[in-house]
């Protein structure tokens, strides 16, 4: 599956054992990159995600709701952002 998502989204993202801490970055390339995208569409919006490999298994579920997110926001069927954890009671 690849990480290109639609509309000129793409997500690329990986766990790796030489960051300790999340890293992220938002690159807008111009005209856009081929990146092998579910409708073809050149990203035009790249966000980058790098995560500790010890940290990988705790984010996979988050991660895994949002492209139904986004598929919603796309379709004009949105909610007001994107799902949430649940907050813990102190």
């Amino acid at each position: 599956m690849s990480t290109g998502l639609e509309h000129g989204l793409a997500v690329p993202h990986g766990a790796v054992d030489c960051v300790g801490t999340i890293v992220a970055a938002l690159v807008c390339p111009g005209p856009g990159v081929p990146f092998e995208s579910v409708d073809n569409l050149p990203a035009t919006v790249i966000a980058l995600l790098v995560i500790p490999k010890a940290a990988s298994s705790a984010t996979c579920g988050r991660s895994q709701r949002l492209p139904a997110w986004l598929e919603a926001r796309t379709s004009g069927t949105a909610s007001p952002g994107p799902p949430r954890p649940p907050k813990s009671s102190r």
